[in-house]
């Protein structure tokens, strides 16, 4: 899986080291198809200025994404449902256009 971080990653301190094993969660979760994934994590504030990490998963059904907070990388099992509702968003984004592409051939 291609992972691309921003250029302030270094400044991310202890939650850097969060964010790859996250990554590496990724992974496991995506199995066979991490080769055709990419992902990439951004630094931001959400409305309250609570620093959040964003990550954007893509192949080439579409995209998602998730922010996460300090406290959701450091839970196993909460980190490992939601990033396995993010690559459940994607498959659904897939599976609705493989769908229209069954239709259209059937019609």
């Amino acid at each position: 899986m291609k992972i691309n971080y921003p250029k302030t990653v270094e400044n991310w301190g202890e939650d850097l080291s969060l964010v790859k094993q996250a990554s590496q969660r990724l992974e496991e979760v995506l199995g066979s198809n991490a080769e055709k994934v990419s992902a990439e994590w951004n630094q931001v504030r959400d409305e309250s200025g609570t620093t959040r990490y964003e990550l954007r998963i893509t192949d080439w059904s579409g995209e998602a994404h998730a922010a996460l907070s300090h406290e959701e990388l450091t839970l196993p099992h909460t980190l490992s449902f939601r990033l396995n509702m993010l690559w459940s968003r994607v498959l659904q984004n897939r599976s609705h256009i493989q769908l229209k592409n069954l239709q259209a051939m059937g019609a």
